[in-house]
């Protein structure tokens, strides 16, 4: 009996504790505005003076729920990303159909060949975690014109645009030798490792219970 209540406690705990964690993990709203439409295309991460590529896709990688990874259309040509972009994205002149037919992940000279505009966007902003039924409420925040109150500004065009450089500079190398996973994939490795860390740690606490007896 006080092995169970043990055992029951012990849960109750663990889940207190990873429910923070799990929400940690969820993928950010990030809602967004272009200066022309790249809907089709995929996006890349660059630095922030453009000189190095810091993520990019696999060709196996570019959906969201099954489907290829589009941006979700929002009230007053605002678009809520679905792939994992940020201030310092560029979008390639490669539509995400024919990305996914790819083979093998270009190169990076190849990818720096490809990009089609360094400064794409207008506005940005992390509007918190995603969560269900976020098209609604976000449609409603920008209807409502409060979308600097509900939301963090992550960037304005009224900034200073990023440095361009030449794309035939010797700078042009990332550090980086892999496709950076998406959104959803770093959400899910992170739950299956608090999942398997609370798993161990019941089983252990147990069999010590039991060896006690």
């Amino acid at each position: 009996m006080k092995t169970k209540i043990f055992l029951s406690t012990l849960i109750l705990i663990l889940l207190f504790l990873i429910s923070p964690l799990a929400k940690a993990a969820l993928p950010p709203t990030i809602v967004y505005k272009t200066d022309i439409n790249y809907n089709n295309l995929v996006p890349i991460g660059l630095s922030e003076d453009n000189s190095m590529i810091v993520s990019y896709p696999d060709p196996g990688d570019v959906s969201h729920n099954g489907k290829l990874a589009y941006p979700t259309k929002l009230s007053q040509d605002y678009l809520l990303d679905n792939r994992g972009i940020g201030p310092n994205s560029a979008f390639l002149d490669i539509t995400y159909d024919k990305y996914s037919q790819l083979d093998k992940v270009p190169s990076h000279e190849e990818f720096f060949s490809m990009i089609k505009n360094y400064d794409p966007f207008l506005e940005m902003y992390d509007c918190g975690n995603r969560y269900d039924d976020e098209t609604n409420e976000l449609n409603a925040i920008i209807n409502q014109g409060k979308l600097n109150d509900k939301c963090v500004l992550l960037l304005d065009k009224s900034d200073p645009t990023p440095i361009k450089q030449d794309k035939s500079n010797d700078k042009y190398v990332s550090s980086l030798d892999k496709s950076e996973p998406t959104l959803e994939a770093k959400q899910s490795y992170l739950i299956y490792w608090i999942i398997g860390i609370a798993t161990i740690v019941i089983i252990i606490s147990y069999l010590i219970l039991r060896k006690k007896k």
